[in-house]
């Protein structure tokens, strides 16, 4: 009897995770998604060194599947992604088949698997198993369940071979992302003290054998710093070194200060991503809480503890900046994973009491929770990132300096460079690498600068000042303000495309540069999506800026082009100022109707926007019409004009 529920099981198994897979596979990224991803995947191409702290045991595994002959390099890192996300699927069906036997005396296998496709498909799991950086979150949550499945294998059958295996994966998964699991130290430390009676010296002695065999990994770091990776972000040639690096120190100056308005706003994404994840189904962990506190505290408290320290690291903890706030979702992947299972055993306690009418609601909820969630995570055709590389190539001449401080443009040019060979002309300089020793020595021998002996920030002025000795122009993608705040010499600034431009001589750059570029996914509903709309709210910004430049030179009808491009651009966007200027261009092509036209949307846009108001009362006053003047000149001075023609214009009304 039981061979054969064994073997209907080996049946049934692989085909719902190849089902799975199936879906993934159809939705994965063709490239890379806006993030980190085009750097992993060219760390793990050319077994590089990426950023703080390195994710070395990451680097390393999947460095195999890079090798797969199918599609590009980040395309096979997705797949590994999709991989890592059905190993775990795995491991969670069989810790859900283990918790039913110990609260319900019985193997729920169809729920177990129902449980299975709610994890699969949920929000934030499915959306990680599609690309390459989520494939170093799904690579800590599969630690993670491993780790759950020994410890209740445990607790169930106490082995000390299971007891070793926890420790070695725990000590291994803090060589891929260690912040997400030294979290959970307290948790191993538990497990040790729970059967320390039946442990010797020896197994003690085994047991920290095992940890240090795991954290070895992270010689790898060591190893290739010494023989000059092509990738590498940081300085691991030596061991005080390294613990910085794997501390993540080069990001202290990142660290935002604590406030309650950053605390709220994390509590919010909390809050939305607890409700999106799961839709509706999130109320049956409330029966799952109840049901493992009264039957099994232990597993209980484990689960509960997990749930409160991921809570209070991620959200209370964990500061990050406004704009990328929405990264928070990434890191509590193990916060929903631990509700999955609360949520599995409320779903196990209910369909075993009324299963037919359950069941068939279930079924319903779990239907529209895939629905709703393929409609981000479906990015077969999401193209934004890997266009945004062609479209800066489009932007750059031959043999020219690209000064990067943004990852979004970055990394994208990195991973072209390093794994397709692509406009390897580029001389590819980035800014943030210039406060690190490490990052100076790397440039300087790179490009042939003389920059290491001098100081913040004379050597920012000197790489613009020996760049522009060797070419015309210089280009910049959109950053933060501080080098141009630095610079000593008062180069000419200007737009070309996406990009900012350095020269010391002034610059024509045609808004035609656009026509250049390609827009593919700008009017789809994963453009809308966190990291994308950044990335599209670019190019309406850029259109927008150079549109402004091209009116000050009196290029009107370009200026004209480019300020309808950045309209059309499907972003927030403040439209009555872009208004504002179509409605001067027009008036310096005499064209008063269309004046006319945008002012009035101007004004519609934004009712209390002087300016426009300023210019309709001067427009109807100077045709002789009084009425429709003074109501207009009206209006400028109540929302604080103190323009001496404006006063004086209604005066004379």
């Amino acid at each position: 009897m039981m061979k054969k529920i064994v073997i209907k099981e080996f049946i049934f198994l692989p085909i719902i995770f190849i089902i799975i897979f199936y879906i993934y596979l159809n939705c994965l990224f063709p490239a890379y998604k806006n993030n980190d991803s085009p750097e992993i995947a060219a760390a793990t191409y050319t077994l590089g060194i990426c950023h703080p702290p390195g994710y070395p045991f990451y680097i390393m595994f999947s460095k195999i599947f890079s090798l797969i002959p199918v599609g590009n390099i980040s395309f096979r890192l997705n797949i590994f992604s999709s991989i890592l996300a059905i190993l775990i699927l795995l491991f969670t069906y069989f810790i859900l088949k283990n918790i039913s036997i110990i609260l319900f005396q019985t193997e729920n296998k169809l729920y177990s698997i129902i449980s299975i496709f709610i994890l699969a498909f949920s929000y934030i799991f499915w959306n990680q198993a599609i690309e390459t950086k989520g494939g170093i979150y799904h690579l800590n949550l599969l630690f993670l369940s491993i780790i759950i499945f020994l410890f209740i294998k445990i607790l169930i059958n106490f082995k000390m071979k299971y007891l070793y295996l926890l420790i070695y994966l725990y000590s291994l998964s803090l060589t891929n992302h260690w912040p997400s699991m030294i979290i959970l130290f307290p948790v191993i430390f538990y497990i040790i003290c729970l059967f320390k009676k039946d442990l010797k010296t020896k197994n003690l002695f085994y047991i920290f054998l095992f940890f240090i065999t795991g954290l070895s990994v992270y010689s790898f770091l060591l190893i290739r710093d010494a023989i000059l990776p092509i990738i590498n972000f940081g300085d691991t040639v030596n061991i005080k070194d390294l613990f910085d690096f794997i501390a993540r120190k080069p990001y202290a100056g990142e660290i935002i200060k604590f406030s309650v308005d950053i605390l709220f706003k994390h509590f919010k994404v909390f809050i939305e991503l607890f409700l999106q994840n799961y839709w509706f189904l999130w109320i049956f962990s409330i029966p799952g809480f109840y049901i493992l506190f009264n039957k099994y505290k232990i597993i209980f408290f484990t689960f509960l503890y997990i749930l409160f320290i991921v809570f209070l690291a991620v959200v209370v903890y964990n500061r990050t900046r406004l704009e990328i706030i929405w990264l928070i979702k990434i890191f509590l992947i193990p916060f929903q994973y631990i509700i999955l299972i609360f949520i599995s055993i409320g779903i196990f306690y209910i369909l075993n009491k009324y299963k037919k009418f359950f069941f068939i609601i279930l079924s319903l909820i779990i239907l529209i929770h895939i629905k709703n969630n393929s409609i981000l995570n479906n990015r077969a055709k999401d193209f934004l990132a890997y266009d945004l590389a062609f479209n800066i190539f489009n932007t750059l001449k031959e043999n020219s300096y690209y000064f990067t401080e943004h990852d979004m443009y970055f990394f994208p040019i990195l991973y072209e460079q390093t794994v397709n060979k692509k406009r390897n002309d580029i001389k590819l300089i980035p800014l943030t690498f210039l406060q690190f020793h490490w990052g100076r020595e790397f440039i300087e021998k790179k490009y042939d600068y003389i920059i290491s002996n001098l100081n913040f920030p004379n050597y920012y002025n000197e790489i613009i000042y020996q760049s522009l000795k060797k070419s015309d122009i210089i280009y910049r993608d959109f950053s933060s303000d501080l080098f141009d705040k630095i610079l000593k010499i008062n180069y000419i600034t200007g737009y070309s495309g996406l990009l900012k431009t350095i020269s010391n001589r002034k610059l024509s750059e045609s808004s035609l540069i656009y026509k250049l570029y390609t827009y593919r996914g700008f009017y789809s509903k994963f453009a809308k999506t966190d990291e994308n709309i950044e990335l599209i709210t670019r190019y309406m910004i850029f259109s927008a800026l150079h549109a402004e430049k091209l009116l000050d030179n009196n290029r009107f009808e370009e200026a004209i082009q480019l300020y309808n491009f950045a309209l059309l651009i499907p972003v927030e966007k403040l439209e009555y100022l872009i208004f504002y200027k179509l409605s001067i261009c027009y008036n310096n092509l005499k064209n008063y109707d269309k004046e006319l036209y945008y002012l009035n949307k101007c004004i519609q846009s934004k009712p209390d926007y002087l300016l426009a108001y300023e210019r309709l009362g001067i427009y109807y006053y100077e045709r002789g019409l009084k009425k429709e003047a003074k109501k207009h000149l009206e209006n400028a001075i109540r929302y604080g004009s103190t323009n001496t023609r404006i006063i004086e214009l209604y005066n004379n009304l």
